[in-house]
């Protein structure tokens, strides 16, 4: 199996990059629907926001350890 990326242009699917397959083969088309990200804000505002959340609270290296170490059982 083979998948690549294209752009359809109402017509044609061209393809974004060269594709090696023998003529005459199947192919499948699936369009995906890219929706762009809306900006709703800049990311420094983030900064801080769960420093005082109670699932952070303690010792982050402890939190860590425990966290990783919950898997050796």
């Amino acid at each position: 199996m083979l998948a690549i990326k294209g752009l359809y242009d109402g017509t044609v699917v061209r393809p974004l990059e060269p594709v090696s397959a023998p003529p005459n083969v199947t192919v499948v088309v699936v369009f995906t629907e890219e929706t762009p990200r809306e900006t709703k804000g800049e990311l420094m505002e983030l900064c801080g926001c769960l420093k005082d959340s109670k699932a952070f609270a303690g010792d982050a290296v402890q939190m860590q350890r425990e966290r990783r170490d919950e898997w050796d059982d």
